[in-house]
């Protein structure tokens, strides 16, 4: 799904502060992220599901 979708999904007021909040906590854009977990085999993560969900409750107050 665009990115722009996600963040509207998640409750951003806009694709960019997605982004710059994703990047300030994982070091990498989300668009990166993405493209290095279709590269990656499916036992590789770069960051595993449950440390993104607790990112997402962190910055929507969930």
């Amino acid at each position: 799904r665009r990115l722009s979708k996600l963040a509207a999904d998640l409750g951003f007021s806009s694709e960019a502060h997605f982004s710059r909040s994703f990047r300030a906590r994982f070091g990498t854009t989300a668009s990166a992220y993405r493209k290095t977990q279709r590269e990656a085999s499916a036992t590789v993560q770069l960051t595993s599901p449950e440390v993104v969900q607790h990112w997402w409750m962190t910055v929507s107050g969930g």
